[in-house]
């Protein structure tokens, strides 16, 4: 064979060989879609599952404000077995949620829905996003269409005691005690209107509680039979020094350090309270050092300024304190992100899920003529929970905010909790 022979024959090797390099070439192309594709399918997934289990707590379901949780009439209400649409309201919530995630620059569908109410007190959903026709080059040889991805995820609305469990545990709570009476009652009898009710301390579907600004005053002597709208204050463990990161920049924290009962309320709590447990009362609570004590602390927790709070809330106004809205009736209150928000990440955000101004306080229950200290020892019995999102403190230490969730004991005060519309049952993704 002459040279120019295998000259040519070395161009025909060239050429194959750039063919094989492009053809490996697109096949990888088409596999890293495929693979982002199918991440992003998962994400999507994953944020519908959550968006439905967040709607058996948020519909009431968990609670059993819609009926019976074991009644397949409620069950449907919420949730049902579908191809995709449906007008259960986990179904919707998860359908809405999956449409404000893109799949390789395109909305995924949801293709089906389950629901899972074996255990009642712990519904699941599970939910399947599809993406069909991506853009692949080297399928597009073998004239395919174009290939597809789909991804599941479960979820559920997780009761962490269950309904025979351990009595439930609540840690980072704030040293004071609240009644079982709505604030708002008439502060000169018996209480009319009851936070819990009934032997298993379930919501009080009549309480007209959540969403819902209340104020709360420290209860000025221990003898008062007053107890509606009023706290007391409790003897907890002191709270470790406050991380520096939790600090405002505002000078509302310089004198935290030097009172412990401050730390408990600005810093993250170290005692952890029980169903059952019982709480000791610190006399004169509506009386300083208490009064002044408490006014700083909570200064300090919310990031208001020093010397003062906010008491009017302008969202989206550069402030150091979070921010809440008022809510619309029948939706959950919004809350705004401010400049001294703990995480950086959630400053200057709208509708954040965590503010240091939200507080857990523990309840207690009560009879007009047997209020705590009136007689006997200055001590009461948890029978529940209660979260306040606190929007402004003054120099008496009246805070005024938004009663914003509850959860009861159950019965005995130490079995499962019984939640509200918007109570503290937290979802959680079990698949994958």
């Amino acid at each position: 064979m002459t040279k120019h022979g295998e000259r040519g024959q070395a161009i025909l090797l060239v050429a194959v060989s750039l063919l094989s390099i492009l053809a490996i070439a697109a096949l990888a192309v088409d596999v890293v879609t495929l693979y982002v594709a199918r991440n992003e399918a998962q994400r999507s997934a994953d944020a519908a599952a959550l968006a439905g289990a967040k709607m058996f707590v948020l519909s009431g379901f968990t609670s059993g404000q819609l009926g019976p949780p074991d009644s397949s009439s409620v069950q449907t209400q919420v949730c049902e077995n579908s191809g995709g649409v449906s007008r259960a309201a986990a179904n919707q919530q998860a359908s809405f949620t999956a449409q404000q995630n893109t799949i390789a620059g395109q909305i995924g569908i949801v293709t089906a829905v389950s629901c899972n109410f074996i255990t009642p007190e712990n519904p699941q959903i599970t939910v399947t996003v599809q993406r069909t026709n991506l853009p692949t080059f080297f399928a597009k040889i073998w004239r395919s269409t174009g290939s597809s991805v789909s991804a599941t995820a479960t979820a559920e609305a997780f009761n962490a005691s269950g309904s025979s469990g351990p009595p439930i545990a609540v840690s980072s709570i704030k040293p004071w005690l609240l009644p079982n009476c709505d604030p708002d009652a008439d502060k000169n009898s018996d209480c009319n209107t009851h936070i819990f009710i009934g032997a298993n301390n379930a919501l009080n579907p009549a309480a007209n509680l959540f969403g819902m600004t209340k104020i709360l005053s420290p209860r000025v002597t221990n003898s008062s039979k007053q107890v509606a709208g009023f706290y007391d204050v409790i003897d907890l463990q002191a709270s470790q020094a406050c991380p520096t990161a939790s600090a405002p920049p505002a000078g509302s924290c310089t004198n935290v350090e030097s009172s412990p009962y401050q730390r408990t309320i600005a810093c993250a709590g170290i005692s952890l309270l029980h169903c059952g447990d019982t709480v000791f009362i610190a006399k004169n609570a509506g009386r300083d050092p208490f009064l002044s004590d408490t006014l700083q602390g909570v200064q300090c927790l919310i990031h208001a300024p020093a010397g003062g709070a906010i008491t009017k809330c302008t969202p989206g106004a550069s402030q150091d304190q979070d921010c809440f809205e008022q809510p619309i009736a029948g939706l959950p209150v919004v809350i705004d992100g401010g400049l001294s928000n703990t995480n950086p990440a959630l400053r200057g955000i709208s509708n954040i899920s965590r503010s240091d101004s939200v507080v857990t306080m523990p309840v207690y229950e009560y009879t007009f003529q047997h209020a705590p200290c009136s007689q006997g020892p200055c001590s009461a019995t948890v029978i529940g929970f209660a979260q306040f999102g606190i929007v402004s403190i003054d120099n008496f230490a009246i805070m005024k905010g938004y009663f914003l969730n509850a959860a009861g004991c159950g019965a005995s005060g130490n079995g499962g909790i019984a939640g509200g519309g918007i109570n503290p049952i937290p979802v959680r993704l079990i698949h994958p």
